[in-house]
């Protein structure tokens, strides 16, 4: 070889990577932090079959854990697994008894450890099983994905996220999670997120949260929208979800299905898109939106107890009123609810071609000192109570279609004390004629 080839061989060997070890527990280290110790980044920790009595800390960014069903015993001694680093990738441990049996690590009197807490971005957790942990089951402090865990049994939230600002355009994924028996279940706070196929069941608060703050400085860059999709709530103590985004580029809330919560679902915020959603048999409604500029079209809401849809506001002054929503209620099927199908308490919302039937209030109720709502091609029918009665001031009435409710089809259309109607309200069809009054007669057509 000529002594020009040797420094340009050097030259290769030296640009080429470094193989990544692989690291066996216990094969090669009795102990899995033993191992975690000498790992660089690239490392993968294996970790065979059995269970490991220690707590495991992670201070090296960019490398893996990764067990073959190991059991990770914490005995109550701290965090089963604590990450403060960057890009670690966790997968295929059981975690028991993460906390510090009752005692407070901190001054505040807060517990503060759980099955696994992930400080740091880039976090890759999958294929946990979480158990019986003092506070939290999964904690990310950071950005990432957490992806097929089931935690049960936990004094705290079973999955809980806080990301370092809404502002990132960071999505961090939260997909196919199963979360039961625990305070709460999913905690997600700042985003945005990618909330996909998760299961929140009988938890004794709520099911999902997830809660995007509202700006305090104009001029701030786009926000990514968060998606919430394909969810299931069940048989929570507190309410099925819990959507608040105050960024103002709206959330999208789709194909999820709530069942036998408080409420089926509180949104809250601005501009939220909430389609194709099931909310059913929740013991305080279906859906509360306490929100300005949102849209609700496709849902499904029956049999829940007090109220199908309750339409607000999301800014309130603290007498009620001045409430403006400009919400829009479309395309729903709204049915046995114990209360009202749809109740109105701000001004300015459409309420448009809705089916409402054996609801066991009001069809629909717009609430007195709530201005400018819309009532346009509703089908209404068999409610206990009036079809459609109006509280509210210059309500437009157009092509709805009322008969065979228990009360009035059209109520507070003009009767002394009740509400007023717009004088463009033209086209809807009544089972009878009744609470019409002089100088306000909506252009109705009477169904013998």
């Amino acid at each position: 070889m000529s002594s020009h080839a040797r420094p340009l061989l050097a030259l290769i060997l030296l640009a080429a990577p470094l193989r990544a070890d692989t690291l066996k527990v216990p094969a090669d280290f009795e102990t899995i932090q033993a191992a975690v110790d000498v790992a660089v980044a690239g490392d993968v920790v294996l970790v065979s079959k059995g269970t490991y009595v220690e707590t495991v800390s992670v201070e090296t960014s960019g490398i893996t854990l990764k067990g073959k069903n190991a059991v990770i015993n914490a005995r109550y001694l701290g965090d089963c697994i604590a990450v403060d680093a960057d890009d670690v990738s966790i997968s295929g441990f059981t975690l028991l008894y993460g906390g510090t049996g009752g005692l407070a690590l901190t001054g505040d009197g807060d517990i503060e450890a759980g099955g696994l807490f992930y400080a740091g971005s880039g976090a890759d957790i999958a294929k946990l099983v979480v158990r019986a942990c003092d506070d939290y089951g999964i904690r990310l402090a950071g950005t990432g994905a957490i992806d097929k865990c089931d935690v049960r049994g936990c004094n705290g939230p079973g999955i809980q996220v806080e990301t370092p600002s809404f502002l990132s355009q960071i999505v961090t994924d939260v997909t196919r999670n199963e979360v039961r028996n625990c305070f709460g279940g999913f905690l997600l706070e700042n985003g945005p997120f990618a909330v996909e196929k998760n299961r929140a069941e009988s938890n004794y608060a709520d099911g999902i949260v997830v809660s995007i703050p509202v700006p305090v400085l104009d001029g701030l860059p786009q926000v990514e929208a968060s998606v919430v999709s394909g969810n299931t709530a069940d048989n929570n103590d507190g309410d099925g979800f819990v959507l608040s985004d105050g960024a103002s580029v709206g959330m999208l809330v789709d194909k999820n299905v709530s069942h036998a919560n408080g409420w089926g679902m509180v949104a809250a915020g601005l501009d939220h898109l909430i389609t194709g959603n099931t909310l059913e048999d929740n013991t305080l409604g279906g859906l509360r939106l306490d929100t300005t500029s949102a849209e609700a079209s496709g849902n499904k809401l029956r049999r829940n107890g007090q109220v199908g849809v309750l339409v607000g506001a999301f800014f309130s002054f603290a007498d009620g009123s001045g409430d403006t929503g400009n919400n829009v209620v479309r395309d729903n099927r709204i049915e046995a609810n114990g209360g009202d199908g749809v109740r109105v308490s701000s001004s300015g919302n459409v309420i448009d071609d809705n089916s409402l039937r054996d609801n066991l209030g009001d069809g629909v109720d717009i609430e007195q000192g709530n201005p400018d709502n819309q009532l346009l091609a509703n089908q209404v029918t068999k409610n206990l109570h009036d079809g459609l009665d109006n509280s509210g001031d210059d309500t437009l009435f157009t092509d709805n279609a009322s008969s065979g409710n228990g009360g009035a089809d059209l109520a507070g259309t003009g009767t002394l004390g009740a509400g007023t109607v717009s004088e463009l309200s033209a086209g809807n069809v009544s089972g009878d004629g009744t609470d019409l009054g002089s100088g306000q007669e909506l252009d109705l057509e009477t169904i013998d």
